[in-house]
Parts: structure tokens; C-alpha cells; sequence
């Protein structure tokens, strides 16, 4: 009987250690950026910067979190990105060209708010362009490009 419980000690102690070690090796694999992202300004007419830091496992995965953290209130400041907006997809073209398309939920004010949206959007993607290599940032919205009143793409 002794040796049967110590068989279970060990197996459960065992099982601890090995949960224990997986969750230091996947904190270990986190990696951060300080990066800048931009909210539309409590006015409304502009868009003003917050340095932030994003904790992240995948390169890949840095535009899609950016888009998150700008669904969110930064103090006064309004997000640009409406919390129902989703990431469609986000791609590189080989330009040097990253084109994230997002759900029609991004869009949905007038024109000159949707103008700020996308402008705090590519400021924003732009600060971590770098890792990247990419130097042309695009936003379109359900494969579409976003365009002005007069008719011209962003």
C-alpha cells in the first residue's frame, strides 16, 4: 500500500514540475515592443499618440494585436477602431506592401471619421512597419479600399 501511494506522490509531483516548466518556457517564448499607437482626439478633428508596450509570441500576429489595443479608450482619447471590427486578413506583397482588410464594421461614420479611423490605423502600423520591411501600409475593408467623398482611395 506504501508503495502504491508513493507511486501517486511521485506521478503528481511529476505532473506539477512538468506544468510548471511548460508555463516558464511559453512565458519565455513572450517577447514585448514599445511601440506608438494613435487614438482620435477627444474633439474629434485629429489624432493624437500613446507609447505603448505589446506583448506578443508571433511577428505575425503584432497588426492583428495593434488592432485590438485600438478598440480600446486610452483616457479622453476615442479608439479608432470600433470593438465589432474584426481582422479579416493581413498580408505582405513582395513591394514591400502590407494590406490589412478589415470587417465593414470598421467603417460607419461619416467621412471625415473614417478618414481619422484609417489615418490612426496606418500611423499606428507604421510605427512597427520596420519589423516588416515594408514601407506602403494599406486598410481596406472587406477587400475594398476606403476612399474619401471625393471618390479617392486612402
Amino acid at each position: 500500500m506504501k508503495k502504491k501511494a508513493f507511486i501517486i506522490v511521485v506521478i503528481i509531483v511529476s505532473i506539477v514540475a512538468l506544468i510548471v516548466g511548460v508555463l516558464f518556457f511559453v512565458k519565455g517564448m513572450k517577447k514585448s515592443i514599445q511601440t506608438t499607437l494613435y487614438y482620435i482626439s477627444a474633439d474629434g478633428y485629429g489624432i493624437e499618440p500613446i507609447e505603448k508596450k505589446i506583448k506578443y509570441t508571433s511577428e505575425k500576429q503584432i497588426p492583428a494585436d495593434i488592432t485590438e489595443l485600438l478598440k480600446q479608450n486610452s483616457g479622453k482619447l476615442r479608439p479608432p477602431v470600433p470593438k465589432e471590427t474584426i481582422v479579416n486578413s493581413i498580408s505582405y506583397d513582395g513591394e514591400e506592401r502590407m494590406t490589412v482588410d478589415l470587417s465593414e464594421d470598421f467603417l460607419g461614420g461619416n467621412a471625415t471619421e473614417n478618414v481619422l479611423q484609417t489615418y490612426a490605423l496606418v500611423k499606428s502600423f507604421n510605427s512597427i512597419a520596420m519589423i516588416y520591411g515594408v514601407s506602403e501600409i494599406r486598410i481596406t475593408v472587406d477587400s475594398e479600399p476606403i476612399k474619401t467623398v471625393d471618390g479617392i482611395e486612402i
